[in-house]
């Protein structure tokens, strides 16, 4: 590379490591004061074989192996025995199991993050070894070289900042700190008799929505939750969500970038297995339809919780591009994206001339089914869990077909049988008005919902969404007539 000289210096080619020119400067032999220069030269020297002693001891380090294991000391805990599946277990009532699973998770995770951590004072002390042949190579042909160590300071944290396994590990280190921190203030969950349990799963069949296959969230819910953690199922819980997430299969390829939920394949088999021992507890319930799907969908709500905490990255991932694309589709007319027409239009709208020249947002801006639609949307972001999420989706496309049939039967202009394309781009629209911020997440998240076996409803919604989200983020490269193309790209520019 070619290193920046001062004014009275002299440019030198030089393999040095990319970035060391804002730091280092090489200076003219022929300078007043050489001599003192060069004295100079030899001191950043001595500087640099510190630092490169300093680095790679951190570098030789091994591991604690202190972290294996689990804690063999208690002091005075107190402790009861519970059983749910058939054998026993101890609950110390002072640190709840999800805690001390954390632990153990974090333990496991201070390991990797360590040899990570060494791995980079590696690359730093190898680099610092460049710099120093570079300084005694000068110095040897009496050509003073400067080094600005403040500057050299900070070039070397960056190795410690930018994206890398270590980096990643350090996020999810500090995240599940704060989270232990969290659960460490519970003592202990309110008690659950199964007795309770049985009735408020009774409860809640009755609120069950036959139509759709939906269960509303309900104190069931809440108290098959604290049932469960009181119980030796926490770890199966815990384990069902690494499963699920794929967080294992990311453990062993974890890289620098981010990586896509869609990209392993979800393991349901510890999810169906602790489904099959919880419905064991409800033999005296009549067995029904609407037991089932209630059980089932409030032990996906339970462990898709769990599982939230190991999608951190997923989840504030940055949607830049995705906003930007749906900005666009927003500032199109309907008739660019051959939207019918009587659809966007209603008796709050302009006349119909002026509804020709007006855009997506200006339509959707001046009716309220619309907003109230995209508000169903954009709270998508506060869920978790795909069955609360698919039925959101399931509830503004039937909004949507309301929408199609009052406006057929008033004859409005326009209105036709409602088709696939149609309901497509209809809620393209209501979806690209105010979309989540986390709205590729959700998609993924969608995406480890088919082998979960739920309403069919919810299944299709869900298939909905993940196809509007992949259409919105790769609608630049669509096949656009020329003039939209042209018109897609300048907005484009404009935004972007």
């Amino acid at each position: 590379m070619e290193l920046k000289c001062s004014s009275s210096s002299q440019k030198i080619m030089t393999p040095l490591p990319e970035g060391c020119s804002e730091f280092i400067t090489v200076s003219s032999p022929n300078s007043k004061n050489v001599t003192v220069k060069l004295d100079l030269t030899m001191k950043y020297i001595e500087f640099l074989v510190k630092e490169f002693q300093k680095y790679s001891e951190l570098c030789n380090k091994k591991a604690a192996v202190k972290f294996k294991g689990t804690p063999k000391r208690y002091i005075m805990r107190k402790s009861r025995s519970f059983s749910v599946f058939g054998y026993e277990a101890t609950t110390y009532l002072d640190k709840t199991p999800e805690s001390n699973f954390l632990k153990s998770l974090q333990r496991k995770y201070k390991i990797k993050k360590e040899i990570e951590f060494h791995n980079l004072c590696g690359e730093v002390s190898s680099m610092i070894s460049v710099l120093i042949c570079f300084f005694q190579i000068h110095l040897d042909q009496k050509i003073p070289v400067f080094l600005e160590k403040e500057k050299f300071s900070k070039y070397c944290h960056r190795y410690f900042k930018k994206p890398s396994p270590f980096l990643t590990l350090k996020k999810i280190d500090i995240l599940l700190t704060n989270k232990i921190e969290k659960v460490d203030k519970l003592t202990k969950y309110p008690f659950i008799e199964l007795s309770q349990l049985k009735l408020a799963l009774s409860e809640s069949i009755k609120k069950f929505e036959k139509i759709s296959k939906y269960s509303p969230y309900s104190e069931f819910d809440d108290f098959l939750f604290c049932f469960l953690q009181n119980s030796d199922a926490t770890i199966e819980i815990q384990q069902t969500a690494l499963a699920i997430t794929g967080l294992n299969e990311r453990n062993t390829t974890i890289a620098g970038s981010k990586l896509g939920l869609d990209r392993y394949t979800p393991n349901y088999n510890k999810f169906h297995n602790l489904k099959r021992m919880v419905l064991n507890l409800f033999d005296s319930v009549e067995n029904s339809e609407e037991k089932d799907i209630v059980i089932t969908t409030a032990l996906i709500r339970i462990i898709f919780d769990a599982a939230y905490l190991f999608n951190f990255d997923f989840i504030s991932c940055s949607a830049t591009k995705f906003d930007i694309n749906s900005q666009i589709i927003q500032k199109l007319q309907p008739g660019d994206l051959n939207i019918t027409d009587g659809f966007l239009f209603s008796s709050s709208s302009s006349n119909f001339s002026q509804y020709e020249t007006q855009t997506i947002h200006e339509l959707m801006s001046s009716d309220n089914d619309f907003l109230e639609m995209s508000q169903k949307l954009e709270n998508l972001c506060f869920y978790s869990n795909p069955v609360d999420i698919s039925y959101i989706v399931y509830s503004v496309l039937g909004d949507i077909e309301n929408r199609v049939s009052k406006l057929s039967k008033s004859g409005q202009k326009g209105t036709k049988f409602l088709e696939f394309d149609d309901l497509f781009l209809f809620f393209l629209c209501v979806f690209t008005f105010n979309p989540p911020k986390n709205a590729g997440w959700i998609a993924a998240l969608l995406k480890r919902f088919s082998g979960l076996d739920i309403s069919p409803f919810l299944q299709h919604a869900s298939t909905f969404f993940i196809a509007v989200v992949d259409y919105v983020d790769n609608f630049l490269t669509e096949n656009f007539p020329y003039e939209l193309k042209e018109k897609i790209t300048k907005l484009y520019h404009n935004l972007g």
